[in-house]
């Protein structure tokens, strides 16, 4: 018996280490459990946090902007610190709100504009390839040409990769979208205009998953794109008629459809600078077209001479001058007289504005006397000859009257003129005689061409930087500098009619003031939440857009570190915006910034 004691012990030891790592494994795994329930209800706790924040950013701006009707400032919680981190429970957020506006729109650039850039031009075909991109792909029975199928958007190019996918065809909905095209890679998305690619580190994504790398592959780029998510919706962008038409050289025209710029150089801004690539372009850009009190703006083209005099408060000659311009009334000036003994290039100085030499094509400016009389004959000499030709007459137009011929002279120059048709912009107004800048500056910002609710793909000049000033339609080296100049002087532009106070020719406001606004209907909202003592962040980027019947969540996206919020750039200090005061001078700066970094 003696040789059997000890034998149920084995079985039980056994038994016990059985019960043992089944009780290990049980703990682990509820330790994982609760860690990831921890972990989840973080995250819960984060994303309400956010979106709180978010309601509170939307509440600012809407208020201070009068829901659009100017640019907004989020004014940051009064128990903020100075980083502008304030507190919510036991998380602490920060919240920075960028005007859309300030950034030129990717679905509207041309080709031209892109290709000045320095980092376009050290990647050739990459600008092309952006505007293949978004151009809309054709369907034709026969086979495409060469350059066919540029214009069909290159899909050949997509369909060859190693992963094959589709080209859009449509416009961009997203910036990360740009990581799809064709060349675009993560270190040139994110490094800077001027052509300095970003970093290793500032493209390689260390917080969450799906990090992106900087392989310059279609089928990295495309999952990196992914992140970025789709908007609800399409937009329809209209970009608007040009400046002035015929030639700078010639009489001023009515109706332009140049979309070109000055031909201004502006090198210098683009090699200097350090804004990353995808803060320079958004997808939408535009305002609410209403004055900046939240009234209806008055339309040009459509307003009787009555509306025009009551609700501009401007007098009934002017009245009385726009309708006739509009309409294609009101002699314009006729080609200029010759000079004594000269040819028809000498000017009429007595005409109310003098004509370009060798204009072509522009229609004329209203109102003006018909050519000049003919020179006074010298000893052998002959009179003044035939005026300038003016603008081709619109329907309505009256001819303008020869200049009378004296003793010897010859036939005074007598040019045709012509009606000013639809204004396209509302610098076209500085066309109509009386219309002067002081005039403007009061009541620039209540009137529009058009009835659209919103003026599409325009630029904010109180917060975009001049890399996004440089770029628009019609700017000028001198118009910029009086922009930036402005700003630098502690003010903001309160509405339209205080850009008619900088000190420029009124041609150069012509040329740029249908792209330019003082504020923008959409905003990117940025939001940072931490918890203390713990190195995580989460981030959100929201795009809110303001319409008629209030603020509306467009797009909601969790932003890992890099790239994303890493890059993220404070925005411009701001004042908080004063319409009652006019729109006659702009308001001093105050203390408020929509966040730092």
């Amino acid at each position: 018996m003696r040789a059997h004691r000890g034998q149920a012990l084995i079985p039980v030891l056994l038994a016990m280490l059985l019960l043992v790592a089944v009780a290990v494994t049980l703990a682990a795994r509820a330790h994982d459990q609760a860690r990831a329930s921890a972990n989840f209800v973080e995250q819960v706790e984060d994303y309400y946090a956010a979106k709180g924040a978010l309601n509170y950013a939307i509440s600012s701006l809407e208020q201070t902007s009068n829901n659009g009707a100017t640019y907004g400032v989020v004014q940051p919680d009064p128990s903020a610190d100075q980083n502008g981190w304030w507190q919510i429970g036991d998380l602490w957020v920060k919240v920075m709100a960028v005007d859309t506006a300030s950034r030129i729109n990717i679905n509207q650039v041309d080709i031209n504009t892109l290709e000045q850039l320095p980092v376009f031009a050290q990647n050739p075909n990459l600008a092309q390839a952006i505007i293949d991109w978004r151009t809309a792909v054709t369907t034709t029975n026969a086979a495409p040409t060469s350059d066919q199928s540029t214009q069909q958007g290159g899909s050949e190019n997509y369909e060859s990769l190693p992963t094959p996918y589709d080209n859009k065809g449509a416009p961009f909905d997203t910036i990360g979208e740009l990581l799809l095209v064709q060349g675009m890679t993560p270190s040139i998305l994110y490094g800077t205009v001027a052509g300095t690619p970003a970093a290793a580190g500032q493209t390689l994504g260390n917080t969450t998953t799906n990090s992106l790398s900087t392989s310059s592959s279609a089928t990295t780029n495309r999952s990196a794109a992914n992140r970025y998510g789709n908007m609800a919706r399409t937009r329809q962008s209209l970009l608007g008629g040009g400046t002035t038409g015929g030639g700078t050289t010639g009489g001023t025209g009515a109706n332009g459809t140049s979309n070109g710029t000055t031909g201004e150089d502006f090198s210098d801004i683009y090699q200097n600078s350090t804004l990353p690539l995808a803060q320079l372009f958004t997808t939408v850009s535009r305002e609410l077209n209403v004055a900046s009190d939240g009234t209806q703006r008055i339309n040009i083209n459509t307003a009787s001479e009555q509306d025009l005099e009551q609700q501009l408060n401007i007098p009934a000659n002017i009245a009385q001058a726009i309708v006739s311009y509009r309409q294609g009334g009101g002699g314009a000036v006729g080609g200029n007289g010759g000079g004594v003994g000269g040819s028809g290039a000498a000017s009429n100085a007595a005409s109310h504005r003098q004509a370009r030499p060798g204009g072509g094509g522009g229609g004329p400016r209203p109102g003006g006397a018909g050519g000049g009389p003919g020179g006074g004959p010298r000893p052998g000499g002959v009179g003044g000859g035939p005026g300038g030709a003016g603008g081709g007459p619109r329907p309505g137009g009256n001819a303008g009257g020869g200049g009378n011929p004296r003793p010897g002279g010859g036939p005074g120059g007598g040019g045709a003129s012509g009606g000013g048709g639809q204004f396209t912009s509302i610098g076209d107004l500085l066309k109509v005689q009386g219309v002067t800048t002081a005039l403007m500056q009061q009541i620039a910002d209540k009137i529009t061409v058009d009835n659209n609710t919103y003026r599409e793909n325009v630029v904010d000049v109180n917060t975009a930087p001049p890399e996004v000033l440089a770029m628009v339609p019609g700017m000028s080296r001198d118009l910029l500098n009086a922009i930036v100049q402005y700003r630098q002087g502690g003010q903001a532009f309160q509405g339209l009619g205080d850009l008619f106070s900088l000190q420029v020719s009124n041609d150069e406001l012509e040329n740029a003031i249908g792209s330019l606004s003082t504020k923008g209907a959409d905003y990117i909202i940025h939001i940072l939440v931490r918890r203390q003592g713990s190195p995580r962040v989460y981030a959100v980027s929201a795009l809110v857009e303001f319409t008629p019947n209030g603020p509306q969540v467009l797009q909601w996206r969790e932003v890992q570190r890099a790239p994303g919020w890493y890059q993220w750039n404070a925005p411009p200090l701001l004042p908080l915006p004063s319409p009652s005061s006019g729109s006659t001078s702009g308001a001093n700066m105050g203390t408020y910034n929509n966040g730092g970094q």
